[in-house]
């Protein structure tokens, strides 16, 4: 049985296979607890077990680490139905989403903010420019990150095989060290 998850982020949805534990599920501030026979909400062996998700019904960008939570990619919505208004549209420079992924540490699925640990830098020449953080990149235009460094993402792309796609960069939009902060950034100039 699948059961629709309607945790909009990014207005989007998902579906899940629900495992048929049995028993209720109840949450503390948005955190459903593990029941029956499912899996905990954050256990993980590897980084592919855990996907970002809400921490609330809606998250629309931009967005910030309280809005989100990292959970286990298995995990099934106790409330799957959520009513959320459209998300309002936003320009590229304001998109934060793009930023945040799950990592498996320490047995626990764990959001990261990428901006923190993997965009130093001295120089704009440090600063590599890519649609999204997934192995493969968007090709839909929107979500640019601006980074130093890729080992955000572990060993977790080394199996995976991109379809090809053309995504213009938007005119002007570039990838720069901001030399107050030591952190590379998305411009638009």
């Amino acid at each position: 049985m699948l059961v629709a998850l309607c945790w909009p982020l990014a207005c989007g949805g998902k579906a899940v296979e629900d495992d048929g534990g049995g028993g209720t599920a109840s949450g503390v501030g948005g955190m459903p607890a593990g029941t029956g026979n499912a899996p905990q909400l954050m256990e993980c062996e590897v980084d592919s077990d855990c996907i970002v998700d809400s921490a609330h019904c809606c998250s629309c960008d931009p967005v910030s680490a309280e809005d989100l939570q990292a959970v286990r990619a298995d995990w099934v919505d106790p409330e799957p139905e959520c009513p959320c208004a459209p998300c309002q549209e936003v320009s590229e420079l304001e998109r934060t989403l793009q930023y945040f992924i799950a990592q498996c540490q320490a047995g626990q699925c764990t959001l990261v903010d990428i901006r923190d640990d993997y965009a130093e830098c001295m120089n704009g020449e440090d600063c590599l420019l890519r649609e999204g953080s997934d192995c493969c990149e968007g090709c839909d235009g929107q979500g640019y990150i601006a980074v130093s460094s890729l080992e955000f993402w572990g060993d977790r792309c080394d199996v995976v095989q991109c379809d090809a796609c053309v995504s213009p960069v938007p005119a002007g939009l570039s990838a720069q060290c901001n030399l107050q902060t030591d952190r590379c950034e998305v411009v638009q100039q």
